[in-house]
């Protein structure tokens, strides 16, 4: 066998102790490779440092507290405008709710005035008018000696003669003159003035012909 592939053989072969290197030598090769690429690294720092040239990593804590500034200062202006419009609208609201409470007062302040004068109005024409049952109970109704039959004569004196018939004029007759009569004044109306007879308030005859004179 050649000497040279014999050695070979003896290197690469796994029962051969003394070609294999110990942990300890792997570990010391390892350490001195890492502190090489960091010394490397620092130094090339430092060199563009001095050089004013930027770092070739920027520190990504900056960049994250500057974004995060812009997304709190953007959230904080948001929320202020939003609030500043609600703010409006509540103010408006507001203003259409006062403005609502007055018409409404000021209506249900109308409609008291109102309600006081019809009261006022009412109660006065209630003391004026009679009720009609009352004007025909007091007035209308005549008595026992007002519907007898009678007469009169005063032969002494013929200007102070009377005489007084009722037998034609019955009760019915009077309640029915006296009721028209009386509801009539107190309504206010002239019966003489429209052309009415005086005793039972109708047209068409004259007062001397009214069926209802006594």
């Amino acid at each position: 066998m050649d000497d040279s592939l014999q050695s070979d053989i003896i290197q690469f072969n796994p029962t051969d102790r003394s070609s294999i290197a110990s942990d300890d030598t792997v570990e010391n090769i390892t350490h001195a490779e890492r502190t090489s690429s960091q010394s490397s690294y620092e130094s090339t720092q430092t060199d563009n440092q001095s050089n004013s040239l930027p770092a070739i990593s920027p520190a990504v804590g900056d960049i994250f507290e500057s974004l995060t500034n812009q997304i709190r200062d953007t959230f904080h202006m948001v929320t202020q405008q939003n609030a500043a419009n609600l703010s409006m609208m509540e103010d408006r609201f507001q203003n259409q709710i006062t403005q609502l409470k007055e018409e409404i007062f000021n209506l249900r302040e109308d409609f008291n005035k109102q309600k006081s004068k019809s009261d006022q109005i009412q109660s006065e024409r209630s003391e004026i008018i009679v009720p009609e049952a009352e004007i025909i109970k007091t007035h209308a109704v005549p008595s026992i000696s007002e519907t007898c039959s009678y007469q009169n004569y005063n032969t002494s004196n013929s200007q102070n003669t009377r005489a007084i018939r009722y037998d034609t004029f019955n009760q019915a007759d009077r309640i029915r003159y006296h009721t028209r009569r009386l509801t009539n004044a107190v309504a206010g109306m002239s019966i003489e003035s429209k052309n009415k007879c005086f005793r039972c308030g109708e047209k068409g005859h004259v007062r001397k012909a009214c069926p209802y004179r006594e």
